[in-house]
């Protein structure tokens, strides 16, 4: 059988892909038949990478959270952490 499967899916991709079951559509350039392909979830793994800030901008966030004595980084990885649990 064969699967449809993107890495770091996002939930509006997927319900666009379960919106147009059977059509032949045009995402990104390419042609994708979704006719015979199952949605493949993606891990707890990927869907925090997908929601991770960029690195550089981790790194501001903590250098802003030491000098001004907050933990803005802190929270928001938490958060993620918390939102897509393994």
């Amino acid at each position: 059988m064969n699967y449809l499967y993107k890495p770091y899916t996002n939930k509006a991709y997927a319900d666009f892909v379960i919106e147009n079951q059977g059509k032949n559509i045009c995402q990104d350039h390419e042609k994708i038949w979704f006719e015979d392909y199952p949605i493949i979830e993606p891990t707890y793994a990927e869907q925090r990478l997908e929601n991770y800030p960029a690195i550089n901008d981790q790194l501001d966030m903590i250098y802003w959270d030491k000098l001004n004595n907050t933990n803005l980084w802190e929270e928001l990885i938490t958060n993620i952490k918390t939102q897509y649990p393994k």
